[in-house]
């Protein structure tokens, strides 16, 4: 959603430019908005992460609730999952998620230093770990953020180790980039 959301913000001022004059300011305008402070369904408490899905469903890291919450385009509640703990389906600080290929939704679990894997109505499905076997380049700890490539791969912000790690799509580690250093290809 982030990049979609870049783009298409792109396309959009790219047309304004085309279909107003130059010295006039397009206005935009806010369709709706949903959700206010508290712990019910539709309600959040410091959400981090959002993504939406082809279908345009909109999915909610609620990380102060520690759920996660998935809403029709319209804003209305479709489900939500979560509670504090460490089991399938509960979260210690869930601070982002993917859901843009349709059929997975991945939560970066920070405080419990793990991947979950839903489907697209939130059933639980796998948890990816750091493998203490790998070398410490291919190891990630406390992952901030989750991104899924375009052709399956997963790219996780590891916030501890202060870099970027790629899981092909058998979600074994491939490369990692960034680190503790200065130069390019530091974080």
């Amino acid at each position: 959603m982030k990049k979609r959301f870049i783009k298409y913000f792109l396309l959009l001022l790219l047309f304004t430019q085309q279909v107003f004059p130059q010295n006039t300011v397009p206005v935009i305008k806010l369709l709706f908005a949903f959700g206010t402070k508290g712990d019910n369904p539709g309600q959040f408490q410091s959400p981090m992460g959002i993504s939406t899905d082809v279908n345009g469903n909109i999915y909610v890291a609620d990380t102060g609730n520690n759920r996660i919450q998935k809403f029709d385009s319209r804003g209305n509640v479709v489900k939500f999952i979560g509670g504090f703990g460490w089991e399938a389906e509960q979260f210690q600080r869930p601070t982002d998620i993917c859901a843009e290929n349709a059929l997975d939704v991945f939560v970066s679990d920070y405080e419990n230093n793990r991947i979950e894997r839903y489907d697209k109505d939130l059933n639980w499905i796998t948890s990816y770990r750091n493998d203490q076997n790998q070398p410490d380049n291919l190891q990630y700890a406390f992952p901030n953020s989750v991104a899924i490539g375009i052709h399956g791969d997963l790219f996780i912000v590891a916030d501890e180790n202060k870099r970027v790690l790629k899981l092909n799509t058998l979600r074994e580690p491939e490369f990692s980039f960034g680190d503790y250093d200065w130069g390019q290809g530091s974080l």
